[in-house]
């Protein structure tokens, strides 16, 4: 019984990691399009800052993506662990 017990902490734990980590890939995805939008308003409305309008814009569509990439691996994570609940 107390295995059982312990089984369930650690997957309860395992899931507040995922879901902690999933927070922050909100966050990225928050800084990535606020860095877009500044890119794009120096470009429209500051020509002279022109490269750095690109290149804010250029790392905010990386950001995006590597959010996005890194939440897809923590989905395919909690699946693998939810798949233990079940066993």
């Amino acid at each position: 019984m107390a295995n059982g017990k312990n089984s369930r902490n650690i997957l309860f734990s395992e899931e507040q990691t995922l879901l902690s980590r999933e927070r922050t890939m909100h966050s990225y995805i928050q800084t990535g399009l606020t860095t877009i939008g500044v890119g794009l308003i120096m470009l429209k409305f500051f020509v002279e800052f022109y490269l750095i309008g690109i290149l804010l814009t250029f790392v905010g569509f990386a950001t995006v993506a590597y959010a996005i990439n890194r939440w897809v691996g923590y989905r395919k994570t909690v699946k693998i662990i939810r798949g233990k609940e079940n066993i």
